[in-house]
């Protein structure tokens, strides 16, 4: 087995560059979306956010049929991809209508189901941006392709900036749950056109229908294995929307919204890096798995701290940004933020199956993890309330995580123990951090408590991992470095080049 910390240079280089380049890029997404948030949490109520959440359970479902693989298909044929595009478009197109009328059809259903009237047209409002995200995968999959991850990160900003401004914009002109729905389609169709204008993807008048079945045919494993991830991601809600009121499911996405924030920026970021890249080593599995472990163990000694830190933050920063309305959500984003901390490690795993093109590995391994879950989270929601439900979800997230990844990797020769080793050195620093932030005497001020807790869990974590993992943390600052020397050198050549 090649271990982690051997060298793979081009590889790696280039899988950093752009997962780099997107972190530099989406840090002030996750910075607007959160700001977004807290100003939200204060003009809205609990209930908004749990009719929000109710409906994303629908979208969550329209959306395997919105997206059922087709940009992940079009990234591994980049190299034919004028002659699958046209095809995709319109195939792209069909399904997006679908999705959106199967929603508009079920959002009376719906509804009745949760008991809440006003769920039908925030719904109805949903179904309209559905299209527009279908037709987009195809500009999105030409852009990832090439590696132009500063472009798809920049567009991304742009439709994160927007949805946010307009939800405060609409929340502060009195429409509620709505304020959170009316900026999706309205964004969805702009950010649609804007990947289309920059990226020019060839198309077709002729929507090429021999070659549907192509296209379904490699998406159909990954429809299914989608479904299953929808049902985990929608599942929490689903179970909590049945059993609870608006009101405690709005207590719970609020919390399970605040935990994901280190998720979205680092995990979802390097999994859209890493299958172009890794789909460039198909033929090589242990150089493969050999650079996929390289790259997320730089991904945990950022991410892991950053999520436990997170969780011993979160009663400070809750007390500090708002009043009593939001208490109950404190203990929630405490156990998220931990089952996040695997999360955004083992998330990671799906861009190496899609790059092995291990479809049928990955429906298996979402259709175990989709049983276990229900079934915690079942049990929790129907005993309890966010608490628990949180509980169950931390539990499976530490449990199947590092299964998927010994799985995704065991192609490359990896052993479990090598799975493990990711975790272990940046868990054990963040742990003994958080354990003596936690000791230590804690001022009266919410707001000082969270700048002494941070300061002292940086001072504690930052030396531990150097001494335990020096090598990973010297090849994480040459990266990075790396990245700082190549945009001073771009942009030294444009000011040379101006006039």
């Amino acid at each position: 087995m090649t271990r982690p910390d051997e060298r793979a240079p081009s590889l790696t280089h280039r899988t950093a560059s752009g997962f780099l380049w997107l972190v530099v890029q989406t840090v002030g997404s996750r910075v607007v979306s959160l700001g977004a948030q807290l100003v939200l949490a204060w003009l809205l109520v609990p209930d908004d956010f749990g009719l929000l959440a109710m409906a994303y359970t629908v979208l969550g479902f329209a959306s395997i049929i919105q997206n059922f693989g087709l940009r992940e298909i079009l990234i591994q044929r980049q190299r034919r991809f004028k002659v699958w595009s046209g095809a995709a478009f319109w195939l792209a197109l069909t399904t997006g209508l679908a999705a959106g009328l199967l929603m508009s059809v079920a959002a009376p259903l719906v509804a009745v189901i949760y008991d809440e009237p006003d769920l039908t047209g925030i719904v109805l409002v949903l179904a309209l941006a559905v299209p527009f995200n279908a037709l987009a995968n195809i500009p999105d999959a030409q852009l990832r392709g090439r590696l132009r991850f500063k472009t798809v990160a920049a567009i991304e900003f742009g439709r994160v900036a927007g949805i946010a401004s307009l939800s405060i914009l609409f929340a502060s002109l009195g429409f509620g749950a709505y304020s959170l729905v009316l900026p999706q389609p309205i964004v969805a169709a702009i950010a649609a056109a804007i990947l289309y204008a920059v990226s020019r993807p060839p198309l077709r008048r002729r929507p090429q229908l021999r070659r549907w079945r192509y296209l379904l045919r490699s998406g159909g494993l990954l429809l299914v294995a989608n479904f299953c991830v929808v049902l985990v991601a929608q599942g929490d809600y689903m179970l909590l929307g049945v059993f609870h009121d608006a009101k405690t499911v709005g207590y719970y996405f609020f919390a399970f919204v605040l935990s994901t924030q280190v998720v979205h920026l680092l995990a979802g970021n390097l999994v859209g890096v890493l299958l172009p890249a890794l789909s460039s080593l198909e033929g090589d599995p242990r150089r493969q798995t050999n650079a996929y472990l390289r790259a997320v163990v730089l991904l945990a000694m950022i991410g892991i701290p950053a999520g436990v830190l997170q969780a011993v933050l979160a009663e400070p920063l809750l007390r500090a940004l708002f009043d009593d309305r939001w208490i109950e959500s404190i203990p929630v984003l405490q156990l998220l933020s931990l089952g996040m901390c695997v999360r955004l490690v083992s998330q990671s795993a799906a861009g190496l199956l899609l790059a092995q093109r291990r479809y049928v590995t990955k429906l298996l391994l979402n259709a175990a993890n989709a049983v276990l879950f229900l079934g915690l989270v079942t049990l929790a929601a129907w005993q309890g309330g966010p608490v628990l439900v949180a509980g169950a979800v931390t539990i499976c997230l530490v449990v199947v995580g590092p299964i998927h990844m010994y799985v995704a990797t065991r192609l490359g020769g990896a052993r479990f123990v090598d799975v493990l080793a990711v975790f272990a050195a940046p868990g054990a620093c963040a742990a003994i951090a958080a354990v003596a932030t936690l000791l230590l005497p804690k001022p009266e001020h919410d707001l000082a408590q969270l700048l002494v807790s941070a300061f002292v869990f940086a001072g504690i974590y930052a030396p531990a991992i150097w001494l335990l993992r020096p090598k990973q943390v010297a090849e994480l600052v040459r990266q990075i470095r790396a990245i700082v020397d190549r945009r001073a050198t771009n942009n030294q050549s444009i000011s040379d080049a101006a006039p």
